[in-house]
């Protein structure tokens, strides 16, 4: 498929709406923890926005260990989204303009997944919004190029960002200089979803907790995460 770049400039994947998207059950304020891991969150999110079972893929999370200093870091198997869902997630090779890149992935109907600095991220004006650089991951969802603006699923719902964010979240002042690393950023592919029955879902998801379930740590991590902390 050829993309006219003229007509990607202002996109979105699947005209979500800031003011009006109301979050997942886990991300709801009645909760003791409203967010818990970035990229979970994410996916909760992406997965409710289609209208998909958010709670089927967390079986991986049963086989998550205390790694000396930090906890296995959340991120669920690109096979289980694919055995659940039908999702495909692809690593994103950024070799021109990144705002143009991600327009025409959105015009494909694939959301991107961008590592970003949170410190332009409005969404966390209550920690690290322009106050200190913490590497997070947002679900870019629709871009306007001329305007400077992108809609982003982020911690426990969707935003909008624009402006100096918008300029800070691409770096584009730095975009010319040679030593600039680009982020690192995945696809997201829901072309060919599939909607399961409310049984079948369930039973593809105790099929994952079975196998996790053999994945257990051999030796509590609870109790070795306590010994590190009266060490420390």
């Amino acid at each position: 498929m050829r993309i006219n770049e003229r007509d990607t400039r202002k996109v979105s994947a699947w005209n979500v709406d800031a003011s009006t998207y109301a979050g997942h059950a886990l991300h709801r304020q009645s909760r003791n923890f409203v967010e818990g891991n970035c990229y979970i969150d994410i996916w909760i999110e992406l997965l409710h926005a289609r209208d998909l079972n958010a709670y089927a893929f967390l079986a991986f999370t049963l086989a998550s260990d205390f790694e000396g200093d930090q906890w296995t870091f959340y991120k669920p198997s690109f096979d289980d989204l694919k055995y659940l869902y039908g999702i495909e997630v692809q690593e994103l090779y950024l070799w021109r303009s990144l705002p143009e890149q991600v327009a025409t992935q959105l015009r494909l109907n694939k959301i991107v997944l961008l590592e970003v600095d949170s410190f332009y991220l409005p969404d966390t004006k209550d920690s690290d919004y322009q106050q200190q650089h913490v590497k997070t991951t947002i679900g870019i969802e629709s871009i306007d190029i001329d305007s400077g603006s992108i809609g982003y699923f982020h911690n426990a719902g969707y935003f909008v960002l624009k402006g100096d964010d918008f300029r800070g979240i691409f770096h584009l002042e730095s975009e010319a200089d040679p030593e600039h690393l680009p982020p690192y950023a995945e696809i997201v592919k829901f072309n060919s979803t599939l909607h399961h029955s409310n049984e079948e879902i369930r039973q593809r998801s105790m099929q994952l907790a079975r196998r996790y379930s053999c994945a257990l740590p051999a030796e509590n991590p609870i109790r070795r995460f306590s010994q590190v902390i009266q060490s420390d």
